[in-house]
């Protein structure tokens, strides 16, 4: 499956939604809770640089300088990821599952 996340009205590559992605993703959004604001926003930059790249980042966030970036756009940029790595699931929960199925036994 392929993964792409619009950022700046420019689309980018995502890697497989492998199980080490997951728990990277899990991680940050636990600490979330508990962590200081500058704290979870470098962990967002952090995962969001590894998930498109160094150059990729450096293009959405116009800068590598944490004292320089816009912290929304940190935090568009992530939830734009969870959102990229959620939509097939999303789309394939729309589709009736039993292939309208149930209309022909209540007929």
């Amino acid at each position: 499956m392929e993964y792409t996340v619009e950022l700046n009205g420019k689309e980018y590559s995502l890697p497989t939604f492998k199980k080490s992605v997951r728990k990277e993703i899990e991680r940050v959004t636990a600490g979330m809770r508990v962590k200081r604001i500058r704290q979870k926003s470098l962990d967002m930059y952090l995962l969001v640089k590894k998930l498109i790249g160094d150059e990729a980042a450096l293009e959405v966030f116009e800068s590598d300088d944490m004292e320089e970036i816009d912290l929304n756009m940190i935090t568009v940029a992530f939830i734009r990821i969870c959102a990229a790595y959620d939509k097939p699931i999303n789309e394939s929960a729309k589709v009736d599952p039993f292939n309208g199925m149930n209309e022909e036994i209540n007929a």
